[in-house]
C-alpha cells in the first residue's frame, strides 16, 4: 500500500571561460581574460505515496535544492598587486573587492573599437536555496474524482550587487574635457579622465520569500456525454525582499515638492553666443550669483541637504517597511473545464476551459534595488585628473539614478481560456 522514494544529487561543474563574461561584470569580447566559473549544485527529495483505502490515496513530498554561481578572474595582470596599482586613487578606499584593477575604458573616440575588459563589479557571487513541501489527497466516489492539496516553498537568494565598486575610469578623448590630450592612451598616461565612476560599497544582500498554496478540484462525469473539471487554488505570497535591509526604493507619494532640490541650468558666460567650453557656466535659478563650472550643469545646487538630495528615496526599514512593499497577498484562482460529446457517439467532441493563474514578479525587479540611494551611492566625477581625484568629493551632487519598485505588491495575473472541437473523420 505504501511506496517510498528518495534521492540525493551533488554535482559540480568548473568552467574556465576564455573571454570572461560581461554578465558577471568580468568580461571581454576581444582580449583573452580567463574567468573561472564554478557551478556547484545539490538536491535532495523524499516522497511517499500511500493507499488509505480502495477510494482514497495520499502523496507527500519534501525536498530542497541549492546552487551557486561564482565568477573569479584568473589573469594575474588584472590584480592590483601584480600591476603596480596598489596606490591607485579611489573615491571610496574600502569599496574595491578581490584586489581587482579598475575597469579602464579606452573604447571610443580616436581609439575606436579598442579591446576592453570589465572588472568594475567582480568577483560576482550568488547562492540560491529553496525548500519545497507538497501534500495531495485523492478521493473517488461515484462519478466524482476529487483532489485536495497544499504546497509550500521557501526561497533564499544571496547575490552581490551589479555596481562599480572597483571603479570605472573612462579615458576616451573628449574635446569638451578641459584636460583632454586628444588621445585616450595619452589621457591615461597623464592621469586625465573623461569620467570616473565608483560605488561607495560592495553589497551582498539576502533575498527571501515564502509561498503557501492550497487547492481543491473535482472531476465529475455528469453522464456519458458531459464531463466537468472545476476547482479553485489559493495563493498566499510574501514579497521577495532583502533581509539584510540594504536595499532602497523611491516612493512617489512621499516625494515633497517643498523639499525639491534645485538644478544648475546652462548660461552663456558674458553674453557669449556659443555656449561651450569655458563660455558655459551653471547658474542657480534662485540665486544667479551662485554659479559653477559648465560641466556641472544639471547637478544639484550647492549646498544641498540630505532631505533634498534623497527626497522620496528610502532605505529598507528607514521611512519604509522592511520589505519595501505594501505587504503579503492572498489570491484566489478558479478554474473550469468542460468536455461534451455532441452526438453521444464519440465522434464530435467540444472542449473548453478557463482559469486564472498567478506568479511572482521577475526577480531582477527586486535585485536591482540594491544599487539605489540612499543605501548605496554611485557618483560620477566628470573631467578631471587622477592626481586630484579627492577634489571630486566637493563636486555638486548629480541627480539620483533610481530603479525603484512599485510599493503595492501586485503579483502578475494571467487569465487563460480555450475552446476546441474534435471530429473523427473515419
Amino acid at each position: 500500500k505504501w511506496r517510498f522514494t528518495g534521492r540525493y544529487i551533488n554535482t559540480n561543474d568548473d568552467e574556465l571561460q576564455a573571454y570572461g563574461t560581461t554578465w558577471a561584470g568580468s568580461g571581454s569580447d576581444q582580449l583573452p581574460m580567463p574567468v573561472l566559473h564554478p557551478i556547484p549544485g545539490r538536491n535532495w527529495m523524499l516522497s511517499s505515496t500511500g493507499i488509505l483505502n480502495t477510494t482514497t490515496s495520499i502523496e507527500v513530498s519534501v525536498g530542497a535544492a541549492r546552487n551557486a554561481l561564482t565568477y573569479e578572474l584568473q589573469a594575474e595582470q588584472l590584480y592590483r598587486a601584480n600591476s603596480g596599482l596598489t596606490n591607485f586613487p579611489y573615491l571610496y578606499q574600502d569599496a574595491p573587492q578581490g584586489d581587482y584593477v579598475p575597469w579602464f575604458v579606452f573604447r571610443g573616440g580616436r581609439t575606436g573599437n579598442a579591446g576592453q575588459y570589465q572588472t568594475d563589479r567582480g568577483p560576482f557571487v550568488n547562492e540560491n536555496k529553496t525548500f519545497d513541501a507538497i501534500a495531495n489527497l485523492t478521493k473517488i466516489w461515484g462519478n466524482h474524482a476529487a483532489k485536495f492539496g497544499v504546497y509550500f516553498q521557501s526561497s533564499y537568494k544571496a547575490q552581490s550587487n551589479f555596481a562599480s565598486f572597483n571603479s570605472q575610469v573612462n579615458f576616451v578623448d573628449n574635446s569638451s574635457n578641459p584636460y583632454d590630450t586628444g588621445y585616450s592612451y595619452a589621457n591615461a598616461a597623464t592621469g586625465v579622465f573623461n569620467s570616473y565612476i565608483q560605488a561607495n560599497k560592495f553589497a551582498y544582500p539576502e533575498y527571501v520569500y515564502k509561498n503557501l498554496e492550497w487547492y481543491g478540484q473535482d472531476n465529475w462525469k455528469v453522464n456519458s456525454r458531459l464531463t466537468l473539471d472545476y476547482g479553485v487554488r489559493f495563493y498566499y505570497m510574501t514579497p521577495q525582499w532583502d533581509q539584510t535591509l540594504q536595499t532602497s526604493t523611491f516612493l512617489r507619494d512621499e516625494w515633497s515638492a517643498a523639499a525639491a532640490p534645485r538644478l544648475y541650468y546652462p548660461v552663456c558666460k558674458n553674453g557669449a553666443s556659443t555656449c561651450s567650453g569655458s563660455n558655459l557656466i551653471g547658474v542657480d535659478p534662485a540665486n544667479p550669483a551662485n554659479t559653477t563650472e559648465g560641466r556641472f550643469v544639471g547637478r544639484l545646487v550647492q549646498p544641498t541637504t540630505d532631505q533634498q538630495r534623497f527626497n522620496g528615496a528610502y532605505q529598507a526599514g528607514q521611512g519604509v517597511n522592511d520589505t519595501m512593499y505594501s505587504g503579503n497577498v492572498l489570491r484566489v484562482s478558479p478554474r473550469l473545464g468542460v468536455v461534451y460529446d455532441l452526438t453521444g457517439e464519440g465522434r464530435t467532441i467540444v472542449r473548453g476551459g478557463v482559469g486564472i493563474f498567478y506568479d511572482r514578479p521577475q526577480g531582477n525587479i527586486v535585485f536591482d534595488t540594491i544599487n539605489n540611494a540612499p543605501g548605496l551611492l554611485q557618483p560620477t566625477v566628470q573631467w578631471g585628473l587622477l592626481q586630484n581625484l579627492t577634489g571630486g568629493a566637493n563636486d555638486p551632487y548629480p541627480a539620483l539614478g533610481m530603479q525603484p519598485t512599485a510599493y503595492d505588491f501586485t503579483p502578475p495575473k494571467v487569465t487563460a481560456w480555450n475552446v476546441g472541437v474534435q471530429h473523427k473523420l473515419w
